[in-house]
């Protein structure tokens, strides 16, 4: 059996018209409603607004 690893968004880092940055962390468990998510973003997705395209990245 493959482990599960969870992705969560942890936070909306910038938006502006062109760019939606969000940060994601990654959980060893499923969450679960009531639990608080992490501090810290292991990656960033970033969305091209204008293009519709996304690229993720290791969080700095």
């Amino acid at each position: 059996m493959r482990p599960t690893i969870t992705l969560r968004s942890r936070t909306l880092d910038d938006v502006t018209e062109d760019l939606v940055a969000i940060g994601l962390a990654a959980l060893p468990d499923p969450w679960r409603l009531g639990v608080s998510f992490s501090p810290r973003a292991d990656l960033v997705a970033t969305l091209g607004v204008r293009h519709g395209t996304w690229r993720i990245t290791p969080a700095e």
